[in-house]
């Protein structure tokens, strides 16, 4: 594929890195490459001082793959954990999944189902700065707020800083 056809490709579906076999390849490495270099996909902290439940629902939105949740299986066994993406290209076959990960599509640029909404105690996203789009990255935040339970409104945590934060305030500005 020429850079001309990958541009186009670009063009017409806002994505710059593809959803073929080597783009899922990469993404794969990149996810482990990060949790090999971090040591986890969930920091030990959200899961040692309780801010989830026994059981908590997880959610990763623009799952690709769905390497993350299948990675952290290992971190929370019970839950159930689902993955969002815009495209279902690079979803594996559902055999190939644990049992309790599930992949669905879903656009978060746009409002989500009331069916989502207070669902999940957390919300994962990374490797989301090219669907940042020229509007900024609020409305994408508002939908991904939606998706967190009540309870799970409170807490922010930032891998790049490695602490919690109370940012319920800030964002409830944000969000309304």
């Amino acid at each position: 594929m020429s850079f001309d056809d990958q541009s186009q490709g670009y063009l017409e579906n806002g994505y710059a890195l593809g959803r073929g076999y080597v783009s899922s390849l990469r993404l794969n490495q990149q996810n482990r490459l990060l949790r090999d270099l971090v040591g986890y996909s969930i920091h030990p902290e959200i899961l040692l001082k309780g801010r989830l439940p026994s059981n908590p629902r997880v959610a990763d939105v623009g799952t690709g793959t769905g390497q993350w949740l299948i990675d952290t299986t290992d971190q929370i066994r019970s839950s159930q954990l689902d993955g969002f993406d815009i495209s279902t290209d690079q979803f594996p076959n559902k055999a190939w999944l644990p049992a309790n990960v599930s992949l669905h599509q879903l656009d978060i640029t746009k409002p989500i189902p009331a069916s989502l909404e207070g669902l999940y105690d957390l919300v994962h996203v990374q490797f989301f700065l090219c669907v940042v789009q020229r509007d900024g990255p609020a409305a994408i935040l508002k939908e991904l707020y939606k998706m967190l339970s009540t309870s799970s409104r409170k807490y922010r945590f930032s891998r790049k800083i490695h602490h919690f934060y109370d940012f319920s305030r800030s964002l409830e500005k944000l969000v309304q």
